[in-house]
C-alpha cells in the first residue's frame, strides 16, 4: 500500500498508524514520490494488531510517498489499513552551538548533498555556497584495511570524500550522519583522530536538528559492519548511552569550534 502525503517540504514528524491482521512483519518506507531513489526511512518491525510508527522528517519533499508492506511477502498480505498525519517537528536547537556560522554553513551544504546524493555525478567535486567545504563524490572508497567505506576526511585539507555506491543505499539521515562524523573530526573536535568524539559532536548536531535516532544508529552500524573490533563495541556503547541520555533530556554538549 502506498499513500502520498503532501508536506510542502517543511520541518515534520509523519504520524503512521498501521492495522494489521495478526502478527505480521511490517516494513515502511518514506521517499520523494518525485525522486523515489530519495529515502528517508526504511524500517521494519512485527505488528500484531494497532500501531503507530513516528518518522521524524527536518528535510521533506514536497510529496512524500508513504509505503507499508509485508516484508516477508513483498506485498500487502496482513495488512489491513494505515494511515499517515502530518504533524510538526520538535527539535532541540539549544544541544549544540547551532549559531555558529561554520556549522550552519556545513549543515546547509550537507543536507543538501544528502537530499541528492542519490541524483549527482560520481567523480565530481561538490562545493559548499560559501567555498570552505568540498565534497569529493567518488564511485568507491576503502578505508586502510582495504575495506569499503562510506566517507572519509582529509587531515590536512578537509576534504570529505563520500562513497556513492554505499550512499545510494543510506537514507537522507543516514547520510548527513555520516557527514556530520567527517565534519567533526576536522572542524570540532579537539583531538582530530579521536572517533568518539567524532560521533558524539556529530550526534549532538544531528539530533539538536530533530532526525531520527533509528537512522542515526542505522549510519553508524552501517559505518561499523565487517569491523567487528572491540573499539567499534565500545564506540558503539557510547553512541546508545548519548541518544538514549539525549532523548531524555540528561545530556546538552555545546558543540564549540576548536
Amino acid at each position: 500500500m502506498i499513500k502520498k502525503v503532501a508536506t510542502h517540504h517543511a520541518e515534520v514528524i509523519l504520524e503512521v498508524n498501521i492495522e494489521t491482521k495478526g502478527n505480521v512483519q511490517v516494513r515502511l518506507r518514506v521517499f520523494d514520490a518525485e525522486k523515489p531513489k530519495t529515502f528517508f526511512t526504511d524500517r521494519y518491525m512485527t505488528i500484531d494488531g494497532v500501531k503507530t510508527l513516528y518518522v521524524r522528517m527536518p528535510l521533506s519533499p514536497s510529496v512524500c510517498a508513504v509505503e507499508v508492506t509485508n516484508k516477508q511477502r513483498g506485498n500487502d498480505e496482513g495488512i489491513l489499513n494505515f494511515s499517515v498525519a502530518v504533524k510538526p517537528l520538535e527539535k532541540k536547537m539549544d544541544a549544540g552551538d547551532f549559531k555558529n556560522e561554520l556549522i550552519r554553513s556545513f549543515v546547509n551544504f550537507a543536507q543538501r548533498f544528502s537530499y541528492n546524493a542519490s541524483y549527482l555525478a560520481p567523480n565530481k567535486r561538490y562545493l559548499s555556497d560559501d567555498n570552505v567545504f568540498e565534497i569529493d563524490y567518488k564511485g568507491s572508497i576503502t578505508n586502510r584495511a582495504g575495506m569499503p567505506t562510506p566517507a572519509r576526511i582529509g587531515s590536512m585539507t578537509g576534504v570529505i570524500q563520500v562513497n556513492k555506491e554505499q550512499f545510494e543505499k543510506f537514507s537522507v539521515p543516514m547520510r548527513l550522519a555520516i557527514l556530520l562524523h567527517e565534519f567533526s573530526h576536522f572542524f570540532l573536535n579537539k583531538n582530530m583522530r579521536s572517533e568518539t568524539e567524532a560521533d558524539l559532536n556529530a550526534l549532538t548536531i544531528y539530533l539538536g536538528l530533530g532526525y531520527p535516532r533509528i537512522e542515526g544508529y542505522q549510519a553508524f552500524l552501517e559505518t561499523f559492519k565487517g569491523a567487528p573490533t572491540m573499539e567499534n563495541q565500545v564506540r558503539f556503547e557510547k553512541i546508545d548511552s548519548f541518544i538514549k541520555n539525549f532523548e531524555k533530556n540528561k545530556m546538552i554538549t555545546n558543540v564549540k569550534i576548536r
